[in-house]
């Protein structure tokens, strides 16, 4: 798994100015590497989808997109999961993935709802 660095990430979301011809210089490489990402396998990300709705849609309500990103997560191998949207933590946490921020007490309690068994 790619891993960018902040210089990388600067290069990436911030234009340069123009007479920064260093700046302009790594803008044009992470612009030509980003357009060679690996593509996306859509019927294994529809399968995880599958399983995670399998498992989370009738414990609470998850969305399709949450879902997906979660899926996603999975897939690509990603141990930690930024975010801001507590029912997709929560599914993340269900899943064994670290979350960042902290889950607070509502989002845990989701998360116990969503790992209940029959």
């Amino acid at each position: 798994m790619n891993f960018a660095d902040t210089n990388w990430l600067v290069s990436a979301y911030i234009e340069p100015k123009s007479d920064d011809v260093e700046a302009a210089s790594r803008r044009e490489i992470v612009e030509r590497f980003m357009r060679h990402v690996d593509p996306m396998n859509w019927d294994l990300l529809r399968r995880e989808c599958d399983t995670l709705f399998s498992r989370y849609a009738w414990k609470g309500a998850v969305g399709t997109l949450d879902t997906a990103v979660v899926a996603s997560v999975k897939l690509a191998g990603g141990t930690r999961f930024l975010s801001f949207d507590a029912a997709a933590k929560a599914m993340a946490a269900a899943e064994g993935i670290e979350v960042y921020p902290a889950l607070g007490a509502a989002e845990k309690l989701l998360v116990s709802r969503l790992r209940q068994k029959a």
